[in-house]
């Protein structure tokens, strides 16, 4: 077992035997915050495709793409993803997206080992990230525990712009946590879609 302090949160890995807790470039240059732990009723499989489903992009968050994602699989161990979006959607956190960003908002997803997200998004020269891991209580439900960061300036402006990141986020976050509930992943949809079949193979590689 091996644990790490970092983002103002203890990281515990059970398994120290695959690979060790990632070297995150960002991690002494942001400001962090952690956000309170949602409990889901779904697996964590069906959450970590989630974050590599396109077509979801559309359909749940309402965006579209500037140009063609690109996703690939860095080692057996960690999976990488970016695209650029627009928003298409009015309501209060996208209208502030869309002002924020000039309608082309950047996106760096890695997933590690399976269970820890870091999502890097930029807004034009503003840059923020999202440190999302979640932890299996069983087969049937998982606790999402989220942290955002921001790049290091003052502590009165890093406090401010955190707080707009977490409701950017987390706004964003909501979504798919609705559609996503009693939702279990077959592979027979992973094997489907282009992108997600990407996914599928990273995924079997951490078996």
């Amino acid at each position: 077992m091996q644990s790490k302090e970092i983002f103002k949160s203890i990281f515990v890995f059970l398994g120290n035997q695959y690979f060790s807790f990632p070297e995150l470039n960002f991690a002494n240059e942001f400001s962090f915050e952690p956000t309170p732990f949602v409990r889901l009723d779904t697996n964590w499989q069906s959450l970590a495709s989630n974050s590599f489903d396109i077509e979801h992009l559309s359909v749940v968050h309402k965006r579209g793409l500037h140009k063609e994602p690109e996703l690939k699989i860095l080692s057996p161990h960690i999976m990488f993803m970016s695209y650029e979006s627009y928003v298409l959607s009015n309501e209060i956190s996208d209208k502030i997206m869309k002002f924020l960003s000039g309608n082309k908002i950047r996106v760096k997803v890695h997933n590690y080992g399976g269970t820890l997200l870091t999502i890097e998004s930029q807004l034009k020269k503003r840059k923020a990230v999202l440190v999302f891991s979640f932890v299996p209580e069983n087969e049937e439900f998982i606790r999402i525990h989220t942290i955002v960061g921001v790049p290091k300036k003052f502590p009165l402006l890093d406090w401010i712009q955190r707080k707009i990141s977490i409701y950017l986020y987390m706004s964003f976050l909501k979504r798919d946590f609705i559609a996503i509930r009693n939702l279990r992943v077959r592979e027979e949809n992973l094997e489907s879609d282009q992108y997600l079949k990407i996914y599928s193979k990273y995924l079997k590689g951490l078996e």
